[in-house]
C-alpha cells in the first residue's frame, strides 16, 4: 500500500492487506533532530515502535502511548539501512 500525507494535516493509507482505506485525522508526533533523517518504522510489543535514525546512527525507542521517546540506542551498522531494524529483545 502507500501511505499520503495530506496538506491539511493527517494522512490515507492503502492496506490491500485488509481490503481497506484508513483515513487519520488526528496526529501525535515526536521530536527529534533536524539531521537525525528518520528511516524504517517497526512496531515492536507493548506498544513500542522503533525507529532507525540514519544520519544519527541510532535505533530510537517510542512510546506510543505516552507518544514519547523512550530511548536512543547507538546503531552505526543501521546509518545506511533500507530494511527493517531488528526489534531489541
Amino acid at each position: 500500500g502507500t501511505i499520503t500525507a495530506l496538506r491539511a494535516g493527517g494522512f490515507v493509507i492503502a492496506d490491500p492487506d485488509r481490503a481497506l482505506v484508513w483515513l487519520v485525522q488526528s496526529i501525535s508526533s515526536v521530536a527529534i533532530l533536524p539531521t537525525d533523517d528518520p528511516g524504517r518504522v517497526v512496531e515492536g510489543p507493548d506498544g513500542k515502535v522503533y525507529v532507525v535514525l540514519r544520519r544519527a546512527h541510532q535505533l530510537t525507542e517510542l512510546d506510543l502511548a505516552t507518544k514519547s521517546l523512550v530511548a536512543s540506542t547507538p546503531a552505526p551498522s543501521l546509518a545506511d539501512s533500507r530494511g527493517a531494524p531488528r526489534i531489541p529483545s
